[in-house]
């Protein structure tokens, strides 16, 4: 009955004083662990974020350690999580791969050990592949005695249905298996002389061209980057001469033959010699392993997943967890098993909708009670806890959270994922209260509100926590 009647004065967004009252007492009831005063002050926290104009919201409080609720009114609301959805790939990770999981690129030959008519490159999906590993690759090619090379084949045939890029920006970045430097290029603009062409490049031994057409002019920067259909990369505007370098990372369409160009470019620089083109393939079951480049550990790639929100990471891990028995990668499979790894877990799938790995639909659904659940459950295993916890932002110190501050008391008590898309704003993790007893979270608000508005309730509803007992 108490229940009912707090949910439906929460669904309505708005509390009278007769209501106010009655929740702070309804709370005492149903929570012992909550104090009135500290109930008055939750209560406060969320009636602010219920009055939000157009607002849904879901919120959910619960004892880390125990799993208890200590606030869940509404634990079936499912609304769109944005990036906070990333947890629970964390959590499928974690469990299905491990910490120390690595992504292998391997490096095949049609030949001998020191020439070969072919070098085949085949990515698992490595999405932590960048130019240093490239060249520490191409280091341990040549000193295992690689000195000449016919042609060069990148294989990127192991994944199923890779999702091409949706735009230009780092976050719509390509799928693939053989991905380099998160299937970006990036674009380097630098001033000259007042009145001249500034310099821009790319990366050395680029497959992309530019077209670059920016002027060294006045102050400040007025730089436009976009990609014509060909592939050709054009800058337009005007770079101040005090102007320092602007770099621009751009998602494109042909990560594999890029990381081929440039690792051509690598090979011969170190005076290995590469007769012929670059092109895609599949490796020939005659081709003989001679290398493999072994990624960070997954519990590295956690941290650019989470801190930094990582749409290109989210999904190249779903890739990884849809593994099949023949040795490809289905990015589907990957997605069911994480639901499979959450009833593993036992916590509630009910009403969840994970379209991607990301958080980047706005059609994804999941209820603040399961994503809490989900830290809840992460807290209390020993092998999980350290890197899914770790792998998180902290107000003011780190990753997305880092320009955000609760002052100083609060620094090193909240580890905590963002989530923002388009009418969605989201944050859940683990706050540590004044007594040292850990709480796991996770607030959801949809809806036209601002994230200005979002970010300000969040921001308070975390502070009462931190101040709790």
């Amino acid at each position: 009955m108490c229940v009912q009647f707090f949910s439906r004065v929460f669904n309505a967004g708005s509390f009278a004083l007769v209501a106010h009252l009655f929740a702070a007492t309804v709370y005492s009831l149903l929570f012992p662990s909550l104090g009135t005063a500290e109930a008055d002050n939750l209560e406060s926290a969320i009636r602010k974020a219920s009055a939000l104009p157009g607002a849904q919201i879901g919120i959910t409080v619960l004892d880390a350690d125990t799993g208890r609720a200590v606030f869940d009114p509404t634990p079936d609301r499912a609304l769109s999580p944005a990036s906070s959805l990333k947890l629970l790939v964390t959590y499928a990770s974690l469990r299905r791969l491990g910490s120390t999981y690595r992504f292998p690129t391997e490096f095949l030959l049609d030949g001998t050990g020191t020439s070969a008519s072919t070098l085949f490159v085949r990515g698992h999906g490595d999405p932590s592949l960048v130019t240093e590993r490239l060249w520490a690759a191409v280091e341990q090619m040549r000193r295992m005695g690689l000195r000449r090379v016919g042609e060069i084949v990148v294989d990127d045939s192991l994944f199923l249905s890779p999702r091409a890029r949706t735009g230009t920006n780092p976050y719509q970045a390509a799928q693939s298996a053989l991905s380099f430097n998160h299937n970006c290029e990036s674009v380097v603009v630098q001033p000259t002389l007042d009145g001249q062409p500034a310099l821009v490049s790319l990366t050395p031994g680029s497959a992309n061209t530019v077209a670059p057409r920016v002027i060294t002019k006045g102050r400040g920067k007025n730089v436009q980057f976009s990609l014509d259909p060909d592939g050709a990369i054009r800058v337009t505007g005007t770079i101040g001469t005090d102007s320092g370098a602007l770099t621009e990372y751009l998602a494109i369409s042909n990560p594999e033959e890029n990381l081929g160009s440039i690792l051509r470019g690598m090979l011969i620089a170190r005076e290995i010699a590469v007769l012929g083109p670059v092109r895609r393939g599949v490796t020939s079951q005659t081709a003989k392993p001679f290398f493999i480049s072994q990624s960070k550990e997954l519990g590295e790639i956690l941290e650019d997943l989470n801190r930094y929100s990582s749409n290109f990471a989210a999904e190249q891990i779903a890739f990884a967890l849809g593994k099949k028995d023949d040795g490809k990668y289905d990015r589907t499979l990957g997605l069911q098993r994480v639901k499979e790894s959450l009833v593993e877990g036992g916590l509630p799938v009910d009403g969840l909708v994970m379209l991607d790995a990301s958080g980047l639909s706005s059609e994804n659904r999941v209820s603040a009670h399961l994503l809490a659940r989900v830290t809840s459950s992460a807290w209390q295993s020993l092998e999980i806890a350290p890197v899914y916890i770790g792998s998180m932002s902290r107000f003011g110190i780190s990753g997305t959270l880092k320009s955000r501050s609760l002052g100083s008391d609060s620094q090193g008590r909240i580890w905590a994922k963002t989530g923002t898309i388009n009418n969605v704003s989201s944050l859940a993790g683990l706050a540590q209260g004044a007594s040292g007893r850990r709480y796991a979270f996770a607030i959801l608000i949809n809806g036209g509100v601002s994230k200005e508005d979002a970010s300000r309730v969040e921001d308070n509803i975390v502070r009462v926590l931190l101040s709790r007992g």
